[in-house]
């Protein structure tokens, strides 16, 4: 007997992978450099990390908690291009350099739409 395979629906997908490519989006159009110097180890770019950082505001969980997700979540750091997953310290010490925030308007609708805030 024939095993079926169930397809995704066509325009459907996960709010989690909705999300980052609404955030990659916003950071993309920011006009934020990819390295903060041109001395940077180049092992992640700040769009990698500001991405995950406000994936971590749109989870409401600390940095160690998204970082342990982020390493059992295959589809996340695909769309990121990430190979490994940066430390937890990497994560707070971008975020507070720059005070990134964000807003999602129509949280009820699921609409993922993000406007970066600087603070």
């Amino acid at each position: 007997m024939p095993t079926k395979t169930k397809e995704p629906v066509p325009g459907s997908t996960n709010k989690y992978i909705s999300f980052i490519d609404a955030a990659l989006d916003a950071v993309k159009a920011s006009r934020i450099p990819l390295y903060s110097s041109r001395f940077s180890k180049k092992t992640y770019n700040q769009h990698q990390l500001m991405v995950i950082i406000l994936f971590k505001d749109y989870l409401r969980e600390d940095y160690r908690d998204t970082v342990e997700l982020l390493a059992i979540m295959d589809s996340v750091r695909e769309k990121q291009d990430l190979n490994t997953v940066p430390h937890y310290t990497t994560l707070h010490k971008v975020h507070h350099e720059n005070q990134l925030h964000y807003l999602q308007q129509n949280p009820q609708q699921g609409d993922c739409r993000v406007i970066l805030v600087g603070g």
